[in-house]
């Protein structure tokens, strides 16, 4: 099968339609594979702010299959089958996603990709920007869907039996015109619902999976302040990736690794400037600073006055 050929192309080369029917603006089209290419289905529900595709090949007759869907949209991609996982992959990444898993997309310029002896069975609703502009979105609960398409990386969440269920009903639904387009606009919003439920569970949990590393980053750092320790040095002293470390001390402190350890030295560098006689040179010392002048840079930084100012006004 030649690369790069967009499922328009795909559609029309190698399945044959079974219905199609057109009701209050809903435009759904059935389609079958060719037998000499594979086995399976292709259903489409289009409305002017939504679209629901579903491709289910239940046995493929060519070496590799592959297609290209490109949206200028926003897109929720569920891999529904049970056993297979779904490679979908651009120019710039690659994501498998394993059986039951789904994932979001701002945009989609994405080629989905199977393999002789394999299924697939995915299932996108794709958002016309229009379709968040209706009054059941809260601003507050638009602003956390809009984050999670603007992700980076995607989201990859479990599509629990529930998101699975409201799928197969949307796909199988018998009701007609007006009544089917506020049936699949209500199913549509509560799908909606569990994938940011889910992503946002996971989220947290990802977060406490590496609650106890941070801590005990804090930890090293309040009891070292006479240590200027890197950020590699302390992910690796706690087993976690540079990257993680970053980001989940971020979201636990509401500040940098280096913007805490910055505030920890300066609060126990006045406490030394008040308490004790030690030189400016020695409290630079106990607090990190190999050198004289940049502990008092970084004390007028943060306090608007040098070292001895201070002293001075303190007395």
């Amino acid at each position: 099968m030649e690369s790069n050929t967009d499922i328009i192309e795909v559609i029309d080369k190698y399945s044959t339609i079974l219905t199609s029917q057109d009701n209050f603006g809903l435009h759904i089209t059935k389609r079958g594979w060719k037998k000499q290419f594979a086995n399976g289905v292709y259903h489409k529900i289009a409305f002017n702010n939504f679209t629901i595709t579903h491709c289910q090949i239940n046995e493929i007759f060519l070496d590799e299959f592959f297609f290209t869907l490109k949206s200028h949209h926003k897109n929720i991609v569920f891999n529904i089958d049970s056993a297979y996982s779904l490679k979908i992959k651009n120019l710039s990444s690659e994501v498998s996603l394993k059986p039951q898993d789904g994932t979001l997309f701002p945009t989609l310029n994405h080629q989905f990709i199977t393999q002789k002896n394999t299924k697939c069975n995915f299932l996108i609703i794709e958002f016309e920007d229009s379709y968040f502009s209706q009054g059941i979105f809260h601003p507050s609960l638009l602003e956390v869907v809009t984050s999670l398409f603007q992700a980076i990386p995607s989201p990859i969440f479990k599509t629990k039996g529930n998101t699975i269920h409201l799928l197969q009903e949307m796909l199988s639904s018998t009701k007609r015109g007006v009544c089917q387009l506020m049936y699949l606009n209500g199913k549509i919003f509560e799908v909606l619902s569990e994938v940011v439920d889910q992503v946002l569970h996971q989220t947290n949990n990802n977060n406490n999976q590496y609650e106890e590393q941070v801590l005990k980053v804090k930890e090293i750092i309040d009891r070292d302040l006479h240590i200027q320790y890197s950020i590699p040095d302390l992910a690796k002293s706690v087993g976690i990736n540079t990257s993680y470390l970053k980001k989940y001390f971020k979201e636990t402190f509401d500040e940098t690794i280096f913007e805490y350890a910055t505030k920890k030295r300066i609060s126990f560098a006045k406490n030394l400037l008040t308490t004790t006689d030690c030189t400016v040179s020695c409290v630079a010392e106990k607090v990190g600073y190999q050198h004289a002048a940049h502990f008092s840079y970084a004390f007028k930084k943060n306090t608007g006055l040098t070292p001895n100012q201070y002293r001075t006004q303190q007395k």
